[in-house]
């Protein structure tokens, strides 16, 4: 894949914040591994956002050869009492959710 179409996938909505193009540009340019990370607190129902926009994110990052970390804070969604505070329903979303974006087409 070229140079211009990866960083088109890249920066596609709703990606919203970036390091500079350029940078991305040389990394890409010279091969340099790039990780890209999103975090959420497990707390419900998949919804537009945390279901369908972040997987055809997730999808463009693979596709552009972005490795990317999901940071499931099952501990943060604990300490503010989603899902009642009930650490093993919280952790049960997160698969959910995960199973949610395998759905969608993300290869998990």
């Amino acid at each position: 894949m070229d140079v211009e179409k990866r960083l088109e996938l890249i920066t596609a909505p709703p990606t919203e914040e970036v390091i500079t193009l350029e940078e991305i540009r040389e990394m890409i340019e010279t091969g340099t591994p790039m990780i890209a990370y999103d975090g959420f607190e497990p707390s419900g129902k998949a919804h537009i956002a945390t279901g369908l926009m972040r997987s055809i994110k997730l999808k463009d990052m693979l596709e552009a050869g972005v490795e990317f970390k999901i940071l499931i804070a099952d501990w943060h969604a604990w300490i503010n009492k989603k899902m009642g505070g009930n650490m093993d329903a919280i952790q049960a979303v997160g698969k959910y959710l995960v199973k949610a974006w395998e759905a969608c087409g993300v290869p998990m």
